[in-house]
Parts: C-alpha cells; sequence; structure tokens
C-alpha cells in the first residue's frame, strides 16, 4: 500500500528517539531525513528500519548548519585523504548536501575500517561517497557536475515537487494499466512506448530514428502525450540515440517532470545529444532542439 507524506511522516516520528531533532523532505522518491545528528540514524540500524518499515529509500542529510563550505570542506578532504588514493576529483552537489571524491585507490581514501571516511564526516559535515575514478577523465562527466552545482538550489526545489507528486494521495477507483506504441514497433528507431494507468503517465525512452527529417521523431503529436507538461515522469532505458535521441524536445515543448536514468546513462547521452546538433547542423539541416533544451533536461535528472 502506498503511504502518503504525512503517513510517512508519522512512521518516521514514532520511530525516532525524541532527543533526536530532524526534519523530513522529498528527494523525488527517496524520503531525506535531515538531522543535526546524522550519526545517530546509524546506531542500532535506524535507518535500515526506518527504510523496511515505510518501504522507500531513505538518505539521512546533514543539517545545512552542519556544512563547511565549498572551499573549506575541499582543503580538509585534501587534507585527510592521503596522497596515496590518488584523488582525481572531487564534487559538491548541494542539492543533496554530498560531495563526491573521486579516487584511483578508492581503499585508501576510505580507510581501515572507514577511518577517513568517519573523520571526513564529522569534519566537513557533508554526506561523503568515495568512488573509484574513471581510467580516462570525461569533460562530459565535469561540464554536468559543475551544472549541477552551478543550480544546486533549483534542483533542491525540483526534487522537492517530484516528490509532493509522488507521494500525493492515492486516487480511488479500479486499478488499470494500458501501453500506447508511439516509436520503433515495426522499424528501428525512435523508440518511445507510454504506460498509462489510472493514476500516472509515464514514457519509456524518447529516441532518434536516423535518416529523413521527416521519420526523426516518435509521434509526440499523439493525444496521449498531449500536452506534455502533464507526464508524470520519463525513464530511459540506455543511451543509445535510438531511445535518447528526442528527449530534449520534451524540455523544448515545457515537460518539466523527472527524467529517471543510471548516471553512465545521463553522462553518455548528454554527450550524444550535443553531438546530435553538431551533425544536424554539419549537414544543412535544422537542429529538433538546441543546447538550453539540453541543460534544462539535466537539471531534472535522477539518478538511479
Amino acid at each position: 500500500m502506498r503511504l502518503t507524506l504525512k503517513e510517512i511522516k508519522d512512521k518516521i516520528t514514532k520511530m525516532v528517539p525524541s532527543d533526536i531533532s530532524f526534519e523530513v523532505d522529498l528527494e523525488a522518491a527517496s524520503i531525506a531525513i535531515v538531522t543535526k545528528d546524522p550519526a545517530r540514524f546509524q546506531e542500532d540500524g535506524l535507518t535500515g528500519r526506518i527504510s523496511k518499515e515505510i518501504k522507500r529509500r531513505v538518505e539521512i542529510r546533514p543539517d545545512p548548519s552542519l556544512l563547511l563550505s565549498i572551499e573549506d570542506a575541499t582543503d580538509a578532504i585534501r587534507n585527510i585523504i592521503p596522497d596515496a588514493a590518488l584523488v582525481q576529483n572531487i564534487w559538491f552537489d548541494p542539492a543533496i548536501s554530498e560531495v563526491v571524491i573521486e579516487c584511483r585507490d578508492p581503499g585508501e581514501g576510505v580507510g581501515k575500517r572507514g577511518a577517513n571516511l568517519k573523520k571526513l564526516r564529522d569534519e566537513i559535515g557533508w554526506s561523503v561517497r568515495i568512488e573509484r575514478a574513471p581510467p580516462i577523465a570525461s569533460k562530459t562527466s565535469r561540464d554536468i557536475n559543475r551544472f549541477r552545482l552551478d543550480n544546486a538550489d533549483e534542483r533542491k526545489q525540483i526534487l522537492r515537487r517530484f516528490g509532493t507528486n509522488i507521494y500525493r494521495a492515492k486516487r480511488p477507483g479500479q486499478e488499470w494499466v494500458r501501453l500506447t506504441a508511439l516509436g520503433s514497433y515495426r522499424e528501428v528507431g525512435r523508440a518511445m512506448h507510454l504506460v498509462t494507468t489510472n493514476e500516472s503517465r509515464v514514457l519509456v525512452d524518447c529516441g532518434a530514428k536516423p535518416g529523413r527529417e521527416s521519420e526523426w521523431m516518435p509521434y509526440f503529436d499523439a493525444p496521449e502525450v498531449l500536452p506534455p507538461e502533464k507526464l508524470d515522469a520519463v525513464v530511459i532505458t540506455h543511451a543509445h540515440i535510438d531511445h535518447i535521441g528526442m528527449l530534449p524536445v520534451l524540455f523544448k515543448y515545457n515537460y518539466r517532470g523527472p527524467v529517471y536514468c543510471t548516471p553512465p546513462t545521463r553522462d553518455l547521452m548528454t554527450m550524444l545529444q550535443m553531438d546530435f546538433i553538431k551533425v544536424a547542423l554539419a549537414e544543412g539541416r535544422t537542429p529538433p532542439y538546441a543546447l538550453e533544451d539540453i541543460q534544462e533536461m539535466m537539471k531534472h535528472v535522477i539518478d538511479v
């Protein structure tokens, strides 16, 4: 049974000791518990028990008052993480109060029994993830992380708006589901499928078809997808051009809902969409979308 936000808050309040101060926020489908005592939620598996009770992913986020500035936090990371870890990149995401540290040797970065990780969290306040750095540096990945940093305040509001929509009261009536084919059926390219239920409309993929301009796009003019702003979500399965090539078109025409995909898919689809613009211009064609539409799309991507 799907819980409303009020029901989720009530269940969490009953489980958390009364001496711990916290607030419940939304990060799209995830439940964010914002607290000045993040370590307390690790005691006795409290976070896991809350997640099991409400059947939702739970993120423990530090209260903003605990966070060092990005400059001071960066200095602390450089001082605490040993040189042997070979830190390559440090990415801050203020929208979720998290910093990702990419190292050549993540084990050295985490430290024995997580000593470095714990010391970092205590000193800088931010949630910390230490990951293995990719073998080849990616300009696209760097640009996306910088873009997220620059648009953190807007993204925080966007995540909250998505969550509010997800945890709305359940619509009464009989449940049903329908699949509508809007591209790639009996053809190669422009994959797009619409899953409609009694409560929501979700697009799966939004691809391009190579060849004639008249056949580039899936069936955006189908009444089931109009107007685009009424769609609830888009799910991207993988970053082939026939599955992601026309996604920015939705944002060109005022779709402002979430796009769910993995981080590798996010990075690769962004690069391919920018290449699509370049190739169209080189061939003397009019691109179906602009860089601004890709940037708007990136604000709405939810990593899964």
